[in-house]
């Protein structure tokens, strides 16, 4: 809900990169919370390491089967784990860089 001091078009924009963005003003100021932007540039500059690193466990896991299962699902357990912490902590504490 817009309040009086709030400018909002209601017209969403996209830069170079085709990431949407919506634009909203207000007088009186204000600061980014619960910005998020270093977590996606981390991610988007390691894709390629994640993506081997997904193919040889891949691989390693093909090949020794069951046995490796509940360490394969407490593993993963922990990087889902520390993922959702690092995008709370960086969303509350960490400023934008924008």
């Amino acid at each position: 809900m817009a309040t009086a001091d709030t400018s909002y078009s209601g017209l969403a924009n996209a830069d170079d990169f085709c990431n949407p963005y919506v634009e909203i003003e207000s007088p009186i100021g204000g600061c980014d919370l619960f910005s998020n932007s270093i977590i996606w540039t981390y991610l988007d500059m390691a894709k390629p390491y994640l993506g081997i690193a997904g193919i040889a466990v891949g691989f390693f896991m093909a090949f020794f089967g069951f046995r490796l299962l509940k360490p394969a699902v407490g593993f993963a357990c922990v990087i889902i784990c520390t993922m959702v912490s690092m995008f709370v902590f960086y969303s509350v504490y960490i400023t934008s860089t924008d």
